[in-house]
């Protein structure tokens, strides 16, 4: 029971003006796990994107798992 409301509050962003002034959807854009989301997604499309140009870092299985996960 604990962990799903800890789950609860990664998903909405804790302060008390989000709380009285901000809607679900704005609460959840600026919460913990939108943010680590995004952050993943550039780290992905930057990683591909260094691929393309051969600039890569990671080889490609590497890169394969970062977007098998």
């Amino acid at each position: 029971m604990a962990s799903n409301n800890n789950d609860k509050e990664k998903n909405k962003y804790q302060s008390p003006l989000t709380q009285r002034y901000a809607s679900e959807e704005m609460a959840y854009n600026f919460s913990e796990r939108k943010r680590i989301i995004t952050w993943r997604k550039l780290w992905i499309w930057l990683a591909k994107a260094q691929q393309v140009r051969d600039s890569y870092i990671l080889p490609a299985p590497a890169v394969n798992n970062l977007v098998g996960r």
